[in-house]
């Protein structure tokens, strides 16, 4: 019969340091603890008119942009049609060749602007999937972590909490300091005892 899996603590000077702990019990606390980082449904229903507030907020912050760009690309084609109309009343080359070279540099602004146009406010992902992926997340990180993939487990704990996360064999779980956008709508964990850090790391057999 194997015995059961554990973690190991790794860190020096603790007073577990080389002591394992089974690792049902310290995962087991954790997932505990997950489960009680679940916002209301009322501040829920905040938390999406706030995504969606700031969404359209910078939709029109995008498309104000985008006009400003149309405005000058339009103030460049008059300003090129006004330099041809010169050329055509100049017979001295060297007026000419400078007019010449001034649309030039006019198209070159314009290709610029085009170029400006045809990238602005194209994000990597659509609205729709970065506000859903948010919203479930915050709603309730414990069903992303139950995915058992273990790069979205490691998301998970960079994404809700801002420090690590410490575990003392006497006393279980510390209570660890969550992510800005959770302290920011109020979502906590489960209370725990305040214990001295201790980091246990995976053993292997």
């Amino acid at each position: 019969m194997t015995d059961k899996p554990y973690y190991l603590c790794k860190t020096k000077g603790c007073e577990s340091h080389r002591k394992s702990i089974r690792r049902d019990v310290l995962e087991g606390a954790f997932e505990e603890m997950l489960h009680s980082m679940k916002p209301s449904k009322g501040l829920f229903e905040i938390m999406k008119s706030m995504f969606s507030d700031a969404w359209e907020q910078r939709k029109t912050q995008m498309d104000a942009g985008k006009d400003e760009l149309r405005k000058q690309k339009l103030a460049l084609d008059g300003q090129i049609e006004t330099t041809l109309d010169k050329i055509m009343t100049l017979t001295n080359a060297t007026a000419v060749s400078a007019l010449e070279k001034r649309i030039d540099d006019l198209e070159s602004k314009k290709l610029v602007l085009d170029e400006k146009l045809q990238n602005f406010g194209q994000p990597v992902y659509s609205f729709s999937e970065m506000f859903e992926l948010s919203l479930k997340f915050i709603a309730n990180p414990w069903n992303i972590w139950a995915s058992g993939q273990l790069s979205l487990k490691r998301t998970v704990l960079r994404l809700a909490f801002s420090e690590r996360i410490a575990y003392s064999r006497k006393t279980g779980l510390r209570t660890p300091q969550v992510s800005v956008p959770f302290e920011f709508f109020g979502v906590h964990t489960k209370k725990c005892e305040m214990v001295h850090p201790a980091r246990f790391e995976r053993a292997t057999p």
